[in-house]
C-alpha cells in the first residue's frame, strides 16, 4: 500500500500530487505488534540508501486513541504522519 505523508521540516512545499499535506511518499511493507503498540512498517524508496529505505526500524505507530498514524522517522528527530492512502494497481 503506498502511503503519503507530512513532516513539519517542509512547511514550504508546494507538491503537484493535489493533497497539499503530502510531501513524500512511503511504501507500507506490514504490521508490527511491540510492548503491545501497533506499527505499520514500511519502505522508503526515496531514501538515498536502501539500508535506510528498507531498515526494521521504519514503524509508524498506530495511535487508535488519537485517530492517527505517525513516529519519528529515523534520525530526523521529525514526526512523520499520514495523510492519504493510495490504492494498489
Amino acid at each position: 500500500m503506498i502511503i503519503g505523508v507530512h513532516y513539519e521540516k517542509r512547511k514550504d512545499i508546494v507538491n503537484k500530487y493535489g493533497n497539499k499535506a503530502t510531501f513524500h511518499f512511503m511504501v507500507i511493507v506490514g504490521k508490527r505488534c511491540i510492548n503491545g503498540e501497533e506499527y505499520y512498517r514500511f519502505y522508503d524508496p526515496g531514501r538515498g540508501e536502501a539500508s535506510y529505505g528498507a531498515n526494521e526500524l521504519n514503524l509508524l505507530k498506530i495511535d487508535r486513541i488519537r485517530g492517527m498514524i505517525y513516529n519519528f522517522y529515523k534520525d530526523d528527530k521529525i514526526i512523520y504522519t499520514i495523510t492519504e492512502v493510495r490504492k494498489n494497481k
